[in-house]
């Protein structure tokens, strides 16, 4: 599985590139993405436009990629990068990180998280990636904590790491 990680870590160079195939063989299927701007993108041919979309996005802005760290564990990788970007005449440092899930050949989905407020002066809030799970009951420690902090009972509270 070395090049879809390999893909992963480099997804913004491989965007400025318009990498549409590379970046599909980062998928173990078929292509799956979360983004702060575009949100969900699902199958191939939604995955090549955002591709083509943000080359020219990216090449707009004079983007320059930095990897800072990468993590990898068997279930999950997170690529951490600065993108510097020119916008408006000023230069923004954007933290970005990739989180993909790993599955066998590569991986089976990809979220990316920034702050949205260097670009567009306003937060933007994603939905929930996951469907709430009805009937959810939590267990016993967290009401107890819960109800400790909420008194507020520090003792309670601390007693529940004993």
């Amino acid at each position: 599985m070395t090049r879809p990680r390999e893909s992963i870590k480099n997804v913004y160079s491989l965007l400025l590139a318009g990498e549409s195939a590379t970046l599909k063989s980062m998928f173990a299927g078929e292509p799956r993405m979360n983004t702060r701007m575009q949100g969900e993108i699902k199958g191939t041919s939604a995955f090549e436009r955002f591709v083509q979309e943000q080359k020219a996005w990216l090449n707009e802005r004079n983007a320059k990629p930095e990897l800072i760290a990468t993590t990898i564990t068997g279930e999950r990788m997170v690529t951490e990068i600065v993108l510097y970007l020119q916008q408006e005449g000023q230069t923004i440092d954007l933290p970005v990180s990739i989180v993909a899930d790993l599955a066998e050949g590569g991986a089976s989905s990809v979220r990316v998280y920034h702050s949205t407020w260097p670009l567009t002066g306003q937060h933007k809030v994603r939905p929930p990636l996951l469907s709430p799970v009805e009937d959810l009951k939590e267990p016993e420690i967290i009401e107890e904590y819960m109800a400790g902090i909420g008194k507020p009972d520090t003792e309670a509270v601390l007693a529940l790491f004993c």
